[in-house]
C-alpha cells in the first residue's frame, strides 16, 4: 500500500507539472494571432470553441474571448482594406 501512494503522489506531480507547462503554451497562442484566426475560420469551432472553453471565466465576457474575438477582428480589417485597395487600383487602371 505505501508503494501505491508512493507511485500516486509522484503521478500528481506529474500530471500537475504537465498541466502548467500546457496551460503556459495554451496562453501563448492565445497571444499569437496565427492559431485564433485559424480556429475562428475553421467552421467546426469559429468563436464558439473559445466561448465553451472559458465558460468558466465569463465565456463572452471573459478577457481572453475579446482578445480572441479582437485579433481575428483586426485581421479581417486588414485583409478588407487591403482588397479594397486593390479594387479600386484595378478600377483606375481600367479607367480610359
Amino acid at each position: 500500500m505505501l508503494k501505491s501512494t508512493s507511485y500516486q503522489l509522484n503521478l500528481r506531480k506529474a500530471v500537475d507539472v504537465a498541466y502548467k507547462v500546457i496551460e503556459n503554451y495554451f496562453q501563448k497562442t492565445l497571444t499569437s494571432r496565427a492559431p485564433v484566426v485559424a480556429t475562428v475560420l475553421d467552421p467546426r469551432y469559429k468563436l464558439y470553441y473559445f466561448e465553451t472553453l472559458l465558460k468558466n471565466e465569463g465565456g463572452t465576457r471573459s478577457t481572453i474571448y475579446n482578445k480572441v474575438k479582437g485579433h481575428f477582428t483586426k485581421v479581417y480589417d486588414m485583409y478588407v482594406a487591403r482588397e479594397t485597395k486593390k479594387r479600386l487600383h484595378r478600377q483606375l487602371q481600367d479607367k480610359p
